[in-house]
């Protein structure tokens, strides 16, 4: 498999899957909801803050699905491209939010969900950042480099 497939690949696995769980005909939660209720009703009265609630949790689950976005738009391109996570995020959250409000009566179409998309689009994409410069960063990787 040649390298542009390789690095590609994944992704469109990925986008795949996000079509999927987006474009579904009615919230994807639907049917554990109830036990997500309760689960949050014992974390509760084991002390966890009232703050971690249902729409916390919605919220977290949308960051942390943008994430892998984030950091391919953050691997992809070979020389860094500071703004490429936020935007893949904006623009492929916006599409689906989009696609919900027009096509999809059971579902809701969400400004917040855009916002947590675009934050776990940036959370990939910093990551990545992270690692690719603590590797370019790496003095033992450098001498290694510089003797071939």
């Amino acid at each position: 498999m040649r390298a542009a497939a390789r690095r590609l690949l994944p992704l469109g696995l990925y986008l795949a899957a996000l079509a999927v769980i987006a474009y579904w005909p009615t919230h994807v939660d639907a049917p554990v909801r109830g036990q997500l209720f309760a689960v949050l009703h014992l974390l509760h009265l084991d002390g966890v803050p009232g703050f971690i609630d249902y729409a916390f949790v919605e919220s977290l689950a949308n960051v942390l699905l943008f994430v892998p976005l984030g950091a391919w738009a953050g691997w992809l391109p070979r020389r860094p491209r500071p703004l490429a996570p936020a935007l893949a995020g904006l623009a492929v959250s916006c599409l689906i939010e989009a696609g919900q409000l027009l096509f999809l009566s059971g579902r809701t179409a969400s400004w917040a969900d855009v916002a947590a998309n675009v934050a776990g689009a940036v959370v990939g994409g910093t990551a990545v950042y992270a690692l690719r410069r603590a590797r370019d960063g790496n003095p033992a990787r450098a001498a290694v480099e510089t003797d071939r």
